[in-house]
């Protein structure tokens, strides 16, 4: 048994650990019961594939009977036209799509390891697609990621039903989703309305729903159709995607328009990128090492049979949510069943080589910024400010959202400004308020009126230059509440000067009082920080994207401060 299916073997034991059996009332019996958010996660179905690959491998008679289980409990949120509520009192339907697809996933691949059930899931998964075709158009209204996702699921259905109407509305919902693509080859539409554009000129987009959802979906659509013209059009947008792919592994989504669900690994209730990654590989070998380190960092994150949330939530004392680990259990099966195998000498991929270079996402506001050893990015997204308030408030503002050193990791890595649960049934909370605080760099001023920040701030104006390998980044701004209030007179000046080991940061307030503070979180001991500025210090943890930080926060002396982030060991 190679190392990626063992790890598949794991989540499923640990998932049948918390699965309900032997209630008096059993109905009840099959689900999981989350040790995190303490309840029933209704897209628990999902766990039918992964636990029917374990069960085809190991012939344990336990995958098979937790894989029932979660089918017959399903009952529970499956309406009478076979759509399906997200959670028990969440009315949301459009996750139909993906209990659709677990289960043609498991029709295409084990329908007789299903036995005397095959039948009864192929009546439920074809009332489903008949819902879908009906229902989940590109009317519905629902990000991007919906239509991408039945794109494939009507893919899968027309492969295994072979009714020539789900392979046409596959192909319309296709076309529709490659429309939207910017101009550096991102997917975006992750917003409702999809095609709305902020008034920055930004369109929404997630790097982590893109890489383990929609774009997966879209290639399962594509190479099913055999449409080769759309093959490599998604083939274009794995490819950019690369460029936000860390050579730890992970996805920078520290900018994401739904930066509130970022893991690290990736988002918390998407399936995954690995399979679609590792399915192209013979197109272009660097997508294969995507999928091999992307799960090498999910086995990095997994412990007694669950997968956090992000690197430090095991350490922090956080419980794993088991939707983690039911949906990316789906994706991993999906990768095994293609034969992927852990390999000890993988292929290089985009971030991997030192360089010296800026690049600019208009589409996001952001710069990236290559030097020598270091990565980061530089943002000003302002892509829905308007529910920033409501959990969604993603860093901008000119705020260094990712610092990352080749050589030494992850240093910075920013999480919501706020953290409030805008999806309160796929968000956990923790126990621990008094250290759970932002990992955002920001300057930061509190008075009776409430907090101000400069991470809030949506109309904060970047410059960007290169003089031979020293890149400079200038922000400038007004400190901003979470409502969107400006603080009178706090303009503020961040100025980011990069070299080839080091990230020097000055900071220039308006009006600054004794309540004003640079807040620089450092995650890990890959940086050292060295400021002439009075500097307390301590140790905090956000659940965005899940890492442990020492917190710095520095005094402004009149008006101005200075400080140097160096990377040695």
């Amino acid at each position: 048994m190679n190392r990626y299916v063992s790890l598949l073997k794991s989540w499923c034991d640990g998932l049948i650990e918390y699965q309900i059996k032997e209630l008096a009332d059993s109905t009840l019996n099959g689900a999981f019961v989350c040790p995190a958010c303490k309840n029933i996660h209704g897209r628990c179905d999902n766990a039918m594939f992964p636990m029917m690959y374990m069960f085809n491998e190991t012939q344990d008679e336990k995958y098979r009977t937790c894989a029932f289980g979660v089918f017959d409990w399903q009952k529970n949120v499956l309406l009478r036209d076979y759509s399906v509520y997200n959670d028990g009192n969440n009315e949301w339907r459009g996750i139909t799509v993906f209990s659709a697809i677990g289960y043609l996933k498991t029709l295409i691949n084990f329908k007789e390891q299903l036995g005397n059930r095959a039948a009864e899931v192929e009546k439920r998964c074809k009332s489903m697609c008949e819902w879908l075709l009906k229902n989940l158009t590109v009317d519905f209204v629902c990000n991007i990621n919906y239509i991408a996702a039945n794109s494939g699921a009507m893919a899968l259905a027309w492969q295994y039903f072979g009714n020539e109407k789900y392979r046409k509305i596959s192909e319309d919902l296709l076309n529709y989703c490659l429309e939207f693509i910017t101009e550096n080859g991102l997917l975006f539409g992750e917003m409702f309305p999809r095609n709305y554009v902020s008034r920055r000129g930004c369109t929404a987009v997630d790097i982590g729903y893109n890489v383990e959802e929609s774009v997966p979906a879209l290639l399962d659509a594509a190479l099913i159709l055999g449409d080769e013209e759309k093959i490599a059009k998604v083939q274009k947008l794995l490819t950019a995607q690369l460029d936000f792919m860390l050579p730890d592994g992970a996805w920078d989504n520290s900018f994401g328009c739904r930066n509130y669900k970022w893991t690290y690994w990736g988002s918390r209730t998407s399936d995954g990128a690995a399979a679609a990654y590792y399915r192209m590989k013979d197109r272009d070998p660097q997508f294969e090492t995507a999928a091999l380190r992307n799960i090498d960092l999910l086995e990095r994150c997994t412990h007694d049979g669950l997968l956090y949330g992000g690197p430090d939530y095991y350490k922090w004392g956080e419980r794993a949510c088991v939707h983690h680990t039911f949906c990316h259990a789906l994706g991993l099966a999906d990768a095994l069943v293609l034969g992927i195998k852990p390999k000890d000498n993988g292929g290089e991929l985009p971030l991997d080589k030192p360089c010296s270079s800026i690049k600019y996402y208009p589409e996001i506001a952001t710069y990236r910024i290559n030097s020598g050893d270091l990565i980061a990015d530089i943002t000003a997204y302002d892509f829905g400010e308007n529910s920033f308030v409501a959990g969604r408030g993603h860093a901008t503002g000119g705020t260094m959202s990712l610092l990352f050193s080749r050589k030494y990791g992850v240093a910075t890595a920013a999480s919501l400004s706020f953290y409030r649960t805008a999806e309160p049934l796929n968000q956990q909370l923790t126990l621990n308020l008094e250290q759970h605080a932002p990992l955002t760099f920001r300057i930061e001023c509190s008075d009776e009126s409430g907090i101000y920040t400069s991470a809030l701030d949506t109309t904060a104006e970047l410059t960007a230059r290169k003089n031979e390998s020293v890149i400079t980044v200038t922000a400038q701004g007004t400190l901003t509440n979470l409502e969107g209030r400006k603080k009178t007179g706090a303009k503020y000046l961040l100025k980011y000067t990069f070299e080839s080991d080091c990230v020097t940061i000055d900071a220039e307030l308006a009006s600054a009082d004794k309540g004003c503070v640079f807040i620089a979180p450092l995650i890990g001991d890959a940086a050292k920080i060295t400021t002439a500025s009075r500097d307390k210090t301590r140790e905090i943890f956000n659940l965005v994207p899940g890492f442990i930080a020492t917190e710095h926060s520095m005094c402004f002396e009149n008006g101005k401060l200075c400080f140097k982030l160096s990377f040695q060991k």
